[in-house]
């Protein structure tokens, strides 16, 4: 059996207290329930604000302390209500980035709720607030009683956000990490996607790595003896991959240099095995080739991310050659043709059929995440080859644009999507795949643009449909806002194509590409390549094509499907809320986030040489 065993339980939840508990923390929250902590010990972080500089160990007294743990229990709910939310987060939304045991989570969740305030473990607390802060965000209003507004659960994602932050810091994070303090940061990873807080990622995730280094992580090694504890093992293995990817992902999101070299890297791979069958004693290791685990989907992804690590060389610059793309772009291609039959579309273009004894649903979702990833950053390393247009880069993106939402499309065709909590955490994905969509059939004007602006439609859809259902999240508020300037826009190229009076001249004005740069870069490549390629669409001078206008828009009946084809996190009140700086990103290297200034209060010696240990 699978991870999933126990989920009809999930369903059986009715929240019938869940509006009195929540209204009884949330005056406590707005009033009183951080306001010791705040005056007393982390006023740094006060409203979400981040460290400028990291602070010095505590030096309270054991009564503050005591009282600030006090203040903190008080954002958790009722245990039945907590139950909930955690279940949510566990077997909706985990799937995302799988670093939980579940096992042995559960085991300590037992004795938190059995525990003495003098007992409580703060680095857990932080992991549990982290849960929270995601399900809260996320958790579909089906799951609720019918009396009580989505919206004040959804509001109180952000004081849970600050409570797992101030716990984090309050347990020593930035001095003593531990192995909890990572599954914290892995699991806020959805919440700051869906906030589009690209800064507090980018800041935690460099405080992640190097509590990692501090733990030996990026050192570890099979023991030569069977007697450790298996369970630690494959949890500090999870962590470890989960940080390379991370680090990569950003890497090619925002076109600046991973911390990690993580395609060098010599720390075991995930064992493909269901939580069940890992114990403290035994793994019971399942062929990755022909059994799924909830696991597997995350090995393939942190091996899809080693091969974009490879785009940066040991001194962490970016290939600017074109050999180099097409050398990385080959072993994607090659990658993607060996996956195993779980994560290929049958011969139809469908879905493959998962085994339902298992309950392994989510591994289409993960399929997902993983597809369009994968074509996402074929679009983006290619793109620079389009001006002058080099015709395998073309085509490349041409096969790209038309596949990246595959195996989404798929899946709304065969499951109930609509509503559910693994629907709801879709924004980030859909945000990127179409924006990529959008902008490539605005600049280059390819074949089948019909078809891929259809697409683009949908997510846009779709996007209102998050919407719909209370999701704080400026990526599908401000996403559905940018996608309809562009389809707009699509519409205005598309009726200058048919030659309509007033349509002469560049489709995109220069001061409208510069605006929808600084809202798309954080998941189109950074600012400056972004900029740079969508200035394109200002001009009069259109890309060198080897189609001709009637090319570019064929007959819709003959189109083919993509199967058949080859910072600070702001309230919702502040003006700026969700708004991306738009100098994140810039700079070429990670300089600034090294600087002595930044780091002069950490005891790390190692600290300036720690990207190059990772090899």
């Amino acid at each position: 059996m699978s991870d999933d065993s126990d989920f009809s339980v999930l369903e059986s939840y009715q929240l019938a207290s869940f509006g009195r508990t929540l209204l009884d923390v949330s005056p406590k929250v707005a009033n009183h329930g951080l306001a010791v902590i705040d005056q007393e010990i982390c006023s740094q972080i006060r409203n979400c604000t981040l460290y400028s500089t990291i602070p010095q160990p505590l030096q309270s007294s054991t009564k503050i302390a005591q009282s600030a743990v006090e203040e903190l229990l008080d954002l958790i709910p009722e245990k039945t209500e907590c139950d909930l939310l955690v279940k949510v987060y566990l077997y909706d939304i985990s799937w995302c980035y799988r670093t939980i045991h579940f096992g042995s989570f559960w085991e300590d969740y037992k004795n938190f709720w059995r525990s003495d305030v003098s007992a409580i473990k703060l680095d857990f607390l932080a992991l549990l607030l982290a849960m929270l802060t995601v399900s809260s965000s996320f958790i579909s209003p089906t799951m609720i009683s019918a009396d009580l507004n989505i919206r004040l659960i959804r509001e109180l994602s952000i004081p849970w956000y600050n409570g797992c932050r101030q716990a984090m810091h309050l347990s020593k994070f930035e001095y003593s990490p531990t192995l909890l303090h990572l599954q914290a940061f892995s699991v806020l990873q959805t919440y700051f996607h869906a906030r589009n807080d690209s800064q507090s990622l980018h800041l935690l995730l460099g405080q992640a790595v190097a509590a990692a280094q501090q733990l030996g992580l990026h050192r570890l090694e099979v023991p030569s003896h069977n007697n450790y504890n298996h369970i630690e093992f494959e949890i500090k293995k999870r962590l470890w991959w989960d940080l390379c990817s991370c680090d990569s992902f950003q890497a090619v999101s925002l076109s600046r240099p991973p911390l990690i070299r993580s395609v060098q890297c010599t720390v075991p791979m995930l064992a493909n095995a269901h939580d069940s069958g890992i114990t403290r004693d035994h793994v019971e290791e399942l062929p990755l080739e022909k059994q799924p685990t909830y696991v597997s989907v995350t090995i393939y992804i942190n091996r899809l991310l080693q091969i974009f690590n490879t785009l940066w060389n040991e001194d962490g610059e970016y290939t600017s050659s074109l050999d180099d793309i097409i050398q990385v772009d080959q072993r994607l291609d090659f990658f993607l043709r060996s996956l195993p039959w779980y994560l290929k579309f049958t011969s139809d273009g469908t879905l493959p059929i998962l085994p339902e004894d298992q309950q392994l649903n989510l591994v289409h979702w993960q399929f997902h995440y993983l597809w369009s990833c994968a074509y996402t950053q074929k679009l983006r390393m290619h793109r620079v080859f389009l001006s002058p247009r080099v015709d395998y880069s073309f085509n490349a993106c041409e096969d790209a644009v038309q596949k990246v939402l595959q195996a989404y499309n798929q899946l709304k065709m065969s499951v109930q999507y609509i509503g559910t909590t693994k629907f709801l955490t879709q924004g980030y994905q859909i945000f990127s795949a179409s924006i990529a969509q959008a902008i490539f059939i605005l600049v280059e004007k390819p074949r089948y643009s019909l078809h891929i602006k259809s697409q683009v439609k949908s997510c846009s859809k779709d996007l209102e449909l998050l919407a719909s259902f209370h999701v704080i999240s400026p990526v599908v508020h401000q996403g559905t806002r940018i996608l309809r300037k562009l389809l707009q826009l699509l519409d205005r190229q598309d009726r200058r194509f048919i030659g309509v009076p007033k349509e002469s001249g560049p489709v995109l004005k220069y001061k409208q590409s510069e605006a929808i740069s600084k809202d798309i870069y954080p998941v189109f490549g950074g600012l400056h390549l972004t900029q740079s390629y969508v200035r394109r669409a200002s001009t009069n001078e259109r890309s060198d094509s080897t189609h001709n206008e009637k090319e570019l828009f064929p007959i819709s009946k003959g189109l083919e499907s993509p199967a058949s084809t080859s910072k600070t996190i702001r309230t919702p009140d502040d003006e700026n809320y969700g708004e991306f700086d738009e100098h994140f990103g810039d700079s070429p290297t990670w300089d600034l986030f090294f600087n002595d200034t930044f780091w002069d209060n950490c005891d790390w010696g190692s600290w300036n040489s720690f990207p190059s240990n990772f090899n």
